[in-house]
C-alpha cells in the first residue's frame, strides 16, 4: 500500500429514522458542484462589500440564449453612489465602473467558460479575460464608506437586484490588499437541494444561496 492509493471501501452506515447521503470530503451537509447556472431570475445576496485595492477572479459562461447586458456580479453602493459591473454584453466581457466607465470590447464568448479578472489598484483598473486579453482604465476605486454588499447573479443597484445573469458560475476568488479573502465554490445543499456558494475562506454559506 503506497500514499495516495485506494485501499478498500467505505462501509454504509445505518441509524434508525436516518438517511444515509454518502461520504464526502466536503463540508457535512453540502455536496460540491462543477457550476451553479441562473436562468435570469435568480439573484445571491451576499454580505461581502468590496473594499479598496482588490482583486476579483471568476470562472464565468454566458449562454448564448441571451444577448442583452447581464451581469454575473456587481454593486451599486447606497451611501457613496460608486458602482462596480462585472458583466457581458453581447457576449463579450466587460467592466463597468462608475465613475470610469466601460472597460473590455473584442469578440462575443457565447457558450464557453472564460477566465475573467478585475485588478483595482492605486493607479487604476486592469481588466483581463482569457479569450479577449487585457484592458486598462485609470478608474481608481475607492471603498472607504461602502456599506452595500455584492450581489451574484445580478447587479446589486441600490440595493434593487437587475441585469440578472443567464450562464453558469464555476467559481468566484475575491482578493483584498493581495490576499485571498472569499474563494466562493459552487455546492448544493443535502437537506434541501438548495444551491448557492460556500465560501472556503470564512467557512459560512450563510447569505450565499440562490433567492428566486
Amino acid at each position: 500500500i503506497y500514499i495516495g492509493d485506494t485501499y478498500g471501501t467505505l462501509p454504509t452506515p445505518t441509524k434508525t429514522g436516518y438517511t444515509f447521503n454518502g461520504w464526502t470530503d466536503f463540508v457535512p451537509g453540502y455536496t460540491k458542484l462543477e457550476y451553479i447556472e441562473g436562468t435570469g431570475t435568480q439573484y445571491i445576496l451576499t454580505d461581502i462589500i468590496p473594499v479598496s485595492n482588490n482583486k476579483i477572479e471568476a470562472d464565468v459562461y454566458q449562454s448564448s440564449s441571451y444577448s442583452s447586458e447581464t451581469a454575473f456580479m456587481g454593486v451599486r453602493d447606497s451611501s457613496t453612489g460608486i458602482g462596480l459591473e462585472y458583466y457581458y454584453s453581447g457576449g463579450v466581457p466587460y467592466f463597468w465602473g462608475s465613475p470610469c466607465g466601460t472597460i473590455g470590447g473584442g469578440s462575443s464568448v457565447y457558450d464557453r467558460v472564460v477566465h475573467y479578472e478585475v485588478t483595482h489598484s492605486s493607479t487604476g483598473t486592469t481588466l483581463y479575460t482569457s479569450t479577449n486579453g487585457t484592458y486598462n482604465n485609470d478608474f481608481v476605486y475607492n471603498g472607504t464608506g461602502n456599506v452595500t454588499p455584492y450581489t451574484i447573479f445580478a447587479y446589486n443597484n441600490y440595493g434593487s437586484a437587475g441585469y440578472y445573469f443567464r450562464g453558469r458560475i464555476y467559481g468566484i476568488k475575491i482578493y483584498e490588499s493581495g490576499v485571498l479573502a472569499h474563494d466562493l465554490i459552487p455546492v448544493k445543499r443535502i437537506s434541501d437541494n438548495e444551491l448557492g456558494l460556500y465560501d472556503e475562506i470564512t467557512e459560512d454559506c450563510n447569505n450565499t444561496e440562490i433567492i428566486d
